[in-house]
Order: C-alpha cells, then structure tokens, then sequence
C-alpha cells in the first residue's frame, strides 16, 4: 500500500514520530536515488538526506509543507550542489546547470526564475543558494565566505529584488 501525503500530515498531528517514521519509509530510499544522481557517492548522499529530514524535524516546519516529495527533492538537490561546490570534486558548474536544465522539464513554472538565479552575480547566487536552500545563517554565510554580515544582506536584498522583478507570482510563493 502506498502512503499519501496527506496520510502523513494526519501521522504528524497524531505523532510526531510516526509522522517522521511514515515520511522516512516513504521517501528516504528515493531521495538517496535522486541525490546519487547528481553526487554519485551514496555514503555522502545518504547523510545528506538525512541531514534535511533532521533539519525538517528540528526546525518543526513539517506541517507547513504541502508537497513533500518536492520538498524534500529541492532540498536535497541543494545539499548535493553545495556539497560538489564545496568538496571541489571533478563535477563542473556546465554538469550542474545540466542538473537544473533537467530538474525544469518537471516543473515549467521554474524555468523563469531558474535562469534569473544563473544571471546573478556568482557572488549574489552563492549567498542566494545558502540562504535559502541550505538554510545558513546570515553569520554562517559571511563566515564561509569571508564576507561582512552586511554585505551577506546587501547581495541577499540584490538577488531577491532581481528574482521578484522577473518572478513576482512564482517567487512569492518560494520565499
């Protein structure tokens, strides 16, 4: 039998736990798929995975998600993107754009706001993707980039400004 979302949102106002136990049984397996095709490494990917089903659980925002699926999906992706950035591996940003030109055929009402986020400055992009998918503070950011808090926020305010001047309907209902 196969769980519904919605079977899972009841779960989670039962219980907590057989919530995340439902959505675990539900989606891990996948996800790990989906990030194994963007970073082939399945120890890393797996801790990754489950990294954002922990950072799901901790910061409570489980109720107020209505498509788990994608929700999950994204930030995932965005976990393995950091994460080949990061690490440096052979993977290049042509291999990741490949990535986000494929993710779009899922979803056309992306692609507008996709191809905004890879106009921005590199600089703009990086502090973008922190923030908003990898949910890094404003302080985790400019530590890693080596960056003042304030020019954390001035890129942030230049990338949101350019996304809802090219996506106003799409981009209100990300962030």
């Amino acid at each position: 039998m196969s769980i519904s979302d919605q079977h899972i949102k009841k779960a989670f106002r039962w219980n907590t736990n057989e919530g995340f136990r439902l959505l675990n049984e539900k989606y891990y397996v996948v996800m790990c798929v989906r990030g194994c095709a963007i970073l082939p490494d399945l120890e890393t990917v797996k801790d990754l995975v489950q990294d954002v089903f922990m950072n799901l659980y901790e910061k409570g925002t489980y109720s107020k998600i209505d498509n788990y699926e994608n929700y999950l999906y994204r930030a995932v992706k965005f976990k393995c993107i950091n994460t080949i950035q990061r690490t440096q591996e052979t993977h290049s940003l042509d291999q990741i754009d490949l990535i986000e030109e494929f993710e779009s055929l899922n979803d056309n009402r992306i692609i507008p706001l996709q191809d905004k986020i890879k106009e921005l400055p590199n600089s703009c992009r990086e502090i973008l993707l922190d923030k908003v998918y990898s949910e890094m503070s404003y302080i985790e950011i400019a530590k890693e980039k080596g960056v003042s808090v304030n020019t954390v926020k001035t890129q942030l305010r230049r990338a949101y400004s350019a996304l809802k001047e090219s996506s106003a309907l799409f981009f209100s209902t990300l962030f």
